[in-house]
């Protein structure tokens, strides 16, 4: 008897061993090949692959040095899961993916500094695509946000994770959370996504048959409006306008024609974030972009919902209008370049918002008035209805106060990209306190302590 129980603990332990290793192998393989896949664009490198007895692979320690950045992009570790240590055999070895499996990338991060992006890969250049990700014509004179422009928003990393489940056939979910950058969550029907075996990573025919998506911003697109009003010199309202302007016209230069309740949403949503809830069931197929289809023709064949902060909006939809699709040439695409354009670093004067004065307190301005003089001095302060500016005239300097609703043009003496102190958007008032009071800035008020105990002061 002693020898079965024995000889059973050995052939277990084989087992044990001998599954361990082909894991441990094939994950290993899996890895290596990934590794050779993206070694045109970086270089991936892991601490060490886990075998699970459950049917679940663990690689931890993985660090993607991609080339064009200084910073590696860390993860922690990425799981693997499957049904049962078979199912996870068969898909290394064999490529029979199971019907359900899941996807985990824990602890996603990389730390962003002012020089992330190698001089060769500038903040200009398309990255693969006709137009950078982070492509807005409206924020500034930038033409794409730069790392350099997060920091300046109070975002000095990007971190989260991702999981990404099978729940059947051409089922899944998935789940985002970035932080402070939101987090989005969702179902949704489509081809297959394939990641065995080794070195396969594919997606086929991934066009959402049916999709429900929860997005929440996390605040950051109030940062973002705040950044691009202040580096555009501009109120977030007339920021936003100018956005969704822009945002209109490239979709019209796609044959997309979005309602009036479309684009005022995506105003409303640059400027305040906050919570979307999307869903869509396309009825045969997704429309053909070469058919022209009014806007409620498309909402019905499409199935899309949406509501915004809980409330569900009304005639959301699109207009498609192939006719007036241009040309891929003729669509404004950011070219792949090494250096990008030279931006102007010189100062002059640039033309203001007189409701964001108060970002310009201290500067040197000008202002033109209705009567036709133009006057230029020192911005020392603004109330409800006057700039208050400092002179120079013969014999000294003076300090008068000009109405706001007399000014015609108000220009500020700035380098190109110079958004000014930050304001609140509320703010009307600025440099009141010292133009009213000089000098008093730094003077303490007499402490209103009694420090001869009950009133009565001691000999």
């Amino acid at each position: 008897m002693k020898r079965r129980l024995t000889l059973v603990f050995f052939l277990i332990l084989l087992l044990w061993g001998g599954y361990h290793a082909a894991v441990w192998y094939g994950g290993h393989q899996f890895v290596r090949e990934l590794a050779s896949e993206m070694g045109g664009a970086g270089d991936l490198r892991w601490d060490g692959v886990r075998p699970g007895l459950e049917g679940r692979l663990e690689i931890r320690g993985i660090r993607w040095h991609w080339f064009d950045i200084t910073e590696p992009v860390q993860f922690e570790r990425m799981v693997i899961e499957t049904p049962g240590p078979l199912a996870l055999l068969r898909w290394l070895y064999q490529g029979h993916e199971p019907e359900q499996w899941a996807l985990g990338v824990e602890d996603v991060r990389l730390h962003l500094r002012p020089d992330l992006f190698r001089p060769w890969a500038g903040p200009y250049r398309a990255l693969y695509l006709p137009r950078h990700p982070l492509h807005l014509p409206a924020c500034g004179e930038r033409e794409v946000l730069t790392a350099a422009d997060f920091l300046k928003m109070g975002i000095d990393r990007v971190a989260g994770d991702l999981k990404l489940s099978r729940e059947g056939p051409q089922r899944y979910n998935f789940e985002i959370n970035a932080g402070p950058l939101g987090s989005a969550e969702g179902q949704f029907r489509a081809g297959t996504i394939t990641l065995m075996p080794p070195g396969e990573f594919q997606l086929r025919n991934l066009k959402p048959e049916t999709a429900d998506l929860v997005a929440r911003d996390a605040g950051l697109m109030r940062r973002l409006s705040s950044f691009c009003a202040a580096a555009s010199d501009r109120t977030v309202d007339d920021w936003t306008a100018q956005a969704e302007e822009h945002w209109r016209e490239g979709m019209e230069n796609r044959g997309l024609i979005p309602s009036a309740a479309m684009t005022d949403l995506y105003r409303r949503w640059l400027r305040d974030g906050g919570e979307l809830a999307m869903s869509w069931s396309p009825s045969n197929g997704w429309p053909d972009p070469d058919e022209a289809m009014a806007g409620s023709d498309w909402q019905a064949r499409t199935g899309f919902r949406i509501a915004y902060n809980g409330v569900e909006q009304k005639d959301v939809e699109m207009e498609l209008a192939p006719e007036r699709r241009r040309d891929e040439e003729q669509v404004a695409q950011v070219p792949i370049e090494l250096e990008g354009p030279k931006p102007d670093i010189g100062a002059r004067f640039h033309e203001s918002d007189v409701e964001r004065a108060a970002a310009w307190i201290d500067r040197r301005v000008r202002l033109s008035l209705e009567s036709g003089r133009e006057i230029e001095g020192e911005l020392v302060a603004r109330d409800a209805r006057s700039l208050h500016i400092r002179r120079m005239i013969e014999g000294g300097e003076v300090i008068a106060p000009f109405a706001i609703s007399e000014i015609e043009e108000f220009a500020v003496w700035r380098r190109s990209g110079d958004p000014g102190r930050p304001i609140d958007e509320e703010t009307s008032e600025a440099g009141m306190e010292g133009f009213l009071h000089p000098g008093l800035e730094g003077i303490q008020p007499i402490p209103t302590g009694e420090p001869w105990g009950n009133g009565e002061r001691e000999d």
